[in-house]
């Protein structure tokens, strides 16, 4: 019932205005019945034929929508497995002076400075932005979203973060600094939407990933800014200078990886 009424809304407010209109001239009007009824007839034949026109343009309008919109959701659990690079930024955990901590609004306007600033980079490099953790970030490059040559696409990125990161400390000067902490990782992973029929996310897995993530924490260990993988480093020898830390144990496999710091130019 609720559905019929939903359809023909525009037809019932069509007749029942017609009626209205119509007890009104024979009330007021010196005209016939006659030619009360035929007016009103061609006048509700009008509006019918426009109503019918303008569903018809309305439906033609929205089939293109509804088709992607049914194609999205055929397509929502597809993935693919890709060669990317992840980066894998974040900042060292930070401290304030306990007589006088800012105010929550100035430390969100701060983190979100910092957030953006490297958001922008990352997308500017044709990078995609997979997840915000707190304070860190992690993002993956792939030939499929633009970023030909991904591993060099996340160097430049973490060379335009490093510098980035000392314009936000002049600008923020009355808050702690921000020390940035960068992993890099290339690898085969997974590309795709995970979850369930009620919530999906587009998101990346596979070793790469959490290798990305490890070597950002180890930057605290070995002083370093920026750590990246023989993986990352190999296709792009020629043009990036980076120095040998130590060939790291993965965790959980029985394979170990030649991890590097990357030398900022």
């Amino acid at each position: 019932m609720n559905r019929f009424f939903s359809n023909y809304i525009d037809l019932i407010v069509v007749v029942i205005m017609l009626l209205i209109l119509s007890i009104y001239e024979i009330l007021n009007s010196n005209l016939t019945m006659d030619h009360i009824m035929m007016r009103s007839i061609v006048i509700f034949i009008v509006i019918v034929i426009t109503i019918i026109i303008r569903n018809h343009n309305i439906k033609k309008m929205a089939k293109p929508y509804n088709d992607l919109i049914k194609k999205g959701i055929e397509m929502q659990f597809e993935s693919s497995k890709e060669d990317i690079t992840i980066i894998y930024c974040g900042i060292e955990p930070f401290t304030y002076a306990a007589e006088n901590p800012p105010s929550p609004e100035k430390i969100m306007a701060f983190v979100n400075d910092y957030l953006s600033s490297m958001t922008d980079i990352i997308v500017n490099h044709n990078g995609t932005v997979e997840n915000f953790i707190g304070e860190s970030i992690l993002a993956f490059y792939s030939a499929k979203y633009g970023a030909v040559d991904h591993q060099m696409a996340a160097i430049n990125s973490a060379r335009q973060m490093l510098k980035k990161i000392k314009d936000i400390n002049s600008k923020w000067s009355d808050m702690p600094e921000l020390k940035l902490m960068i992993g890099i990782d290339s690898g085969v992973c997974i590309v795709g939407n995970v979850g369930s029929d009620k919530f999906s996310k587009f998101t990346v897995m596979g070793t790469t990933v959490n290798n990305a993530e490890r070597f950002h924490s180890l930057n605290r260990h070995y002083q370093t800014k920026v750590i990246l993988s023989i993986n990352t480093l190999e296709p792009i020898k020629e043009e990036v200078t980076a120095n040998y830390i130590e060939e790291l144990k993965i965790k959980g496999k029985p394979d170990s990886i030649k991890i590097y710091s990357l030398e900022n130019k």
